[in-house]
């Protein structure tokens, strides 16, 4: 199954979203070089991380929609993107929304409140992270890519990611195999019930930046 909605014409909107795509993979590889580890994002030590996750799949969803891009190019007909492209593309753009939300919503205050200053946004590789290439990311989905593809069906796909590192890492927390990395899995650390409330606002919000980003990209088509 494909849509149509992206390259009725090579036309601005186009070379902007292909443009935002490149940037997006070139700061993700810049964002791990600069890394304090190097490349420890592509380590398993480094995916016990949603933040590392996210990144590192919307650095592949950018490259892949680039090489559809090109492809059509190459066919000389840029109006048909695979479908499920632009459903990676949106998956993608809510987890590193979550990311964005969480990092200024829950985990900056947090580290004011420590003392630990701003580094987790302003630090080179969590600057690129945790706002550089969020902010690509909606930008480009909301505004430049197409796709008609807001549907109960999608929203719940997009939520995947999420659902399945939360079970992940909850289960290893449980099991005592890993602590954390985040406060809300601190499975020992806090009252159960505290754990309870944390996986239901983070699940109540993944599907809330669901939605908004689905209804502001949907709303921005119909306008074309």
């Amino acid at each position: 199954r494909r849509s149509s909605d992206l390259g009725k014409e090579f036309g601005m909107k186009v070379k902007l979203a292909l443009t935002f795509n490149i940037l997006i993979v070139i700061c993700e590889l810049l964002s791990f070089a600069f890394a304090t580890d190097g490349f420890h994002g592509m380590s398993l030590t480094g995916l016990q991380y949603f933040t590392i996750d996210s990144n590192l799949f919307s650095m592949f969803t950018s490259l892949i929609f680039v090489i559809a891009i090109f492809r059509e190019i190459r066919l000389k007909s840029l109006s048909k993107i695979p479908t499920w492209v632009h459903v990676l593309r949106y998956t993608a753009t809510v987890c590193m929304a979550l990311t964005f939300v969480v990092v200024f919503v829950i985990l900056l205050p947090m580290d004011l409140q420590s003392g630990h200053g701003f580094g987790i946004i302003l630090r080179m590789d969590q600057f690129f992270h945790h706002m550089l290439c969020p902010i690509f990311m909606m930008v480009s989905f909301i505004f430049f890519e197409g796709g008609s593809i807001f549907k109960p069906s999608i929203i719940a796909i997009s939520m995947t990611p999420m659902m399945i590192y939360a079970t992940v890492t909850m289960v290893l927390n449980i099991e005592r195999v890993m602590v954390g990395p985040y406060p809300f899995l601190y499975v020992y650390q806090q009252p159960p019930m505290i754990s309870v409330l944390w996986c239901v606002l983070i699940f109540v919000l993944t599907l809330i930046l669901s939605i908004v980003l689905g209804l502001l990209q949907s709303k921005r088509m119909k306008k074309k």
